[in-house]
């Protein structure tokens, strides 16, 4: 081997650990508002608890579980950990909702917007018993919507499952009351061990 192609080989590898890195970092990111994900050591190193730790998603993202990284799966975990990042970021998710006049997303509908709803609704899952954590799908599917509608019946909506500014606007509601602390009502509902109903 000459000394370009032991220079080429090394490059080769060094570009390899910096692309493992940014993945570790990614999925970092996600575990602050993920807890199924395992915890990484960015290292640069693709050993079993990183291929591990990519299943994890692909199971929560309803992608094929194989523990390696294609194109679909880097793009799902940078989006994620994108719209994860944004929730620590107060302006962020309160300007995300478009301000198109009548805009709304409907059962089908997909992008981004709808990951960072249901990245919302993972974490209030953890809290309140009446919301599912639903799959980082990215698409209006029937779970999301099911949970939209539980969303609306909690601040008396149109219980239509569909994603406008009126219901966003809840969602937020509700994710800064995890922020801060549930706030507990004298009628509020209590679930046998499972945490409390969600109220508005």
């Amino acid at each position: 081997m000459n000394d370009w192609e032991t220079y080429a080989r090394e490059r080769q590898q060094l570009q390899r650990r910096r692309s493992i890195r940014q993945l570790q970092e990614y999925l970092k990111e996600i575990t602050r508002l993920d807890d199924q994900l395992p915890w990484l050591a960015v290292d640069g190193i693709f050993g079993p608890e990183t291929a591990q730790a990519v299943r994890t998603f692909q199971k929560d993202a309803g992608l094929e579980q194989t523990g390696e990284v294609d194109l679909t799966t880097w793009d799902r975990i940078r989006q994620t950990s994108e719209l994860c990042g944004a929730l620590y970021c107060p302006p962020m998710p309160m300007n995300a909702f478009p301000d198109e006049l009548g805009y709304y997303l409907d059962q089908g509908g997909e992008g981004k917007l709808v990951v960072l709803v249901q990245v919302m609704l993972r974490e209030l899952a953890k809290l309140y018993y009446n919301i599912a954590a639903v799959e980082l799908s990215g698409r209006m599917d029937e779970a999301t919507c099911g949970c939209l509608r539980t969303v609306q019946q909690i601040f008396d909506l149109a219980q239509d499952g569909r994603l406008d500014r009126w219901t966003w606007d809840s969602i937020i509601v509700l994710s800064e009351k995890v922020r801060c602390g549930p706030i507990r009502s004298p009628g509020e509902q209590q679930a046998d061990d499972s945490g409390q109903a969600a109220e508005a």
